[in-house]
């Protein structure tokens, strides 16, 4: 689940937010992987990132098509039994453009950013402008950078999984994004909403877990900064629409809470 520029199917969603350690600083790390669909024409999902204002740079985003199934090993690890990169974070420009798998990926440092940038996009996965959902993020995620990924119908079920690292404003807490609609209108803060996530969490000497067995050979400067051990929930029932910001300290005691949602903005 996440939110969409227009209508669209987003399902078998997988999130993880871990905390991780990446040349001598800690940095935060977003995952996110589902099957797009969109009802008609191009389509983007809508990605907040809380990062430190003007840090995140396109490098940030690690290209994962040698190892596609990392987030997927991750969610299995918390199923039930039965069942050379370095980011750079000044000089950034205002908006960014460019290729990662199926998406085209406009990278704004702020939701306002984005409308007038799409026009960078490759006609067959340009998506609508759509101002007033733009406008409503700019509101709820201040000063927070944006990932726009837009994708066409024809490409739809071979989505690569999203993983990127940055400085986190607010190293407190761990942001993993949540918020749901999928017809391309504003979200309804106070909505009921459907649920289909696996939602995954990790931090710095956290107290158990689940070991991960990764089934991919993962470059090394990428496996440093993934989680050997994780905590988390899949959940596929109803919820109130929201994001999930959990403190880094409750993580690293082993607690989540999956029904603990909350709305922007985080004041």
């Amino acid at each position: 689940m996440c939110v969409c520029i227009a209508a669209g199917k987003l399902v078998n969603t997988i999130v993880l937010a871990a905390e991780a350690e990446l040349n001598g600083r800690r940095v935060h790390v977003m995952g996110y992987e589902n099957r797009p669909l969109s009802f008609s024409g191009p389509n983007a999902m809508i990605l907040p990132i809380p990062a430190t204002p003007g840090t995140v740079t396109q490098d940030a985003l690690i290209p994962t098509d040698a190892f596609p199934h990392v987030l997927q090993d991750m969610a299995r690890a918390i199923r039930p039994v039965t069942r050379g990169f370095f980011p750079k974070w000044r000089g950034v420009p205002e908006v960014v453009v460019f290729e990662h798998g199926i998406y085209t990926v406009v990278l704004a440092q702020h939701a306002r950013a984005v409308p007038d940038a799409l026009h960078l996009v490759p006609e067959a996965k340009r998506p609508p402008r759509n101002a007033p959902l733009f406008d409503a993020y700019d509101r709820w995620y201040p000063d927070w950078a944006i990932a726009v990924c837009c994708f066409d119908n024809a490409e739809a079920g071979n989505a690569s999984p999203i993983l990127l690292t940055y400085e986190p404003a607010q190293p407190a807490y761990l942001f993993a994004p949540g918020l749901d609609c999928h017809t391309g209108d504003v979200p309804d803060l106070s909505a009921t909403v459907a649920i289909d996530h696996a939602v995954v969490l990790s931090a710095i000497g956290m107290e158990g877990g689940k070991a991960v067995q990764y089934t991919d050979p993962i470059p090394d400067h990428v496996r440093a900064i993934l989680p050997a051990h994780v905590i988390g929930a899949q959940w596929r029932l109803p919820l109130p629409n929201g994001d999930w910001r959990t403190p880094v300290d409750a993580v690293r005691a082993g607690l989540f809470d999956v029904r603990a949602r909350v709305v922007p903005p985080f004041v």
